[in-house]
């Protein structure tokens, strides 16, 4: 995953079972092209891809 470019993230918590997801955006050509990746258990997976309007 490029750290230089534009990227949005949330981080959602289940706290009785002590287990936390992230989710990021990447924002790749401004609108054109946008990619969504989940972060869990540190296994970094591409969920889709698209413009921004379609993700």
């Amino acid at each position: 995953m490029d750290r230089q470019k534009p990227w949005l993230y949330a981080t959602l918590t289940d706290a009785q079972e002590k287990h936390v997801r992230h989710l990021i955006v990447i924002f790749v050509d401004g609108s054109r092209e946008t990619w969504l990746f989940q972060i869990d258990d540190g296994v970094e997976t591409l969920i889709l891809t698209g413009t921004e309007f379609e993700t």
